[in-house]
């Protein structure tokens, strides 16, 4: 495994508390993960009041801007791209929802984000499924998104009456079933 870690393309630093652990692994620092996530703490809080009194325009009203400027995951899977390459698949949400599919070589920790190709509008995947033909789905904002891992791109969406998938699995014949929230309702998708 290569010691070159590239993280491109995030749209916030989620990924320094990654290099820390993986430097933290690489026995690069002497002090504790405790020790650096205290750290790692202190030089937020510290960016966060610079950015407010950068902000403040003169008046006694302070914008202190996002609270936690970070990326989490929504849900992660391994799989095969088309390179024959073993990669890690991530939904990616912040304080806007879902953005973005992030797709991470596992040997070498190269990444490449995908953008979802509908507005979020604050809502986030809350289940997926990686298929037995190699699909990544999910359902949420009422659109019903695939994405192919072996042609890198999002290869089908579809707008649905319910909001987001809360469970989803394929029976026997390659049929997608998620069940919804709210209302309890139940949707399929037969992609053959």
């Amino acid at each position: 495994m290569s010691d070159v870690w590239q993280f491109e393309g995030f749209k916030s630093p989620s990924y320094i508390c990654t290099i820390i652990q993986y430097m933290l692994m690489k026995k690069y620092f002497s002090f504790s993960i405790a020790q650096a996530h205290s750290l790692l703490l202190g030089v937020l809080l510290m960016a966060i009041s610079l950015a407010a009194f950068a902000q403040d325009e003169g008046s006694r009203f302070v914008d202190h801007g996002v609270a936690s400027p970070i990326s989490n995951h929504r849900g992660l899977v391994a799989t095969v791209d088309g390179n024959g390459r073993n990669v890690v698949l991530i939904w990616l949400f912040d304080h806007t929802g879902g953005y973005a599919l992030l797709m991470i070589d596992a040997e070498t920790g190269k990444s490449e984000q995908f953008p979802i190709p509908f507005p979020p509008d604050g809502d986030t995947p809350y289940s997926s499924i990686l298929t037995t033909d190699n699909k990544f789905y999910t359902l949420f904002n009422g659109n019903f998104v695939e994405f192919d891992p072996v042609k890198r791109a999002f290869t089908f969406h579809h707008i649905v009456n319910r909001q987001m998938a809360m469970s989803m699995t394929e029976d026997e014949k390659g049929v997608i079933w998620a069940v919804t929230y709210p209302n309890s309702g139940v949707v399929s998708f037969n992609p053959k």
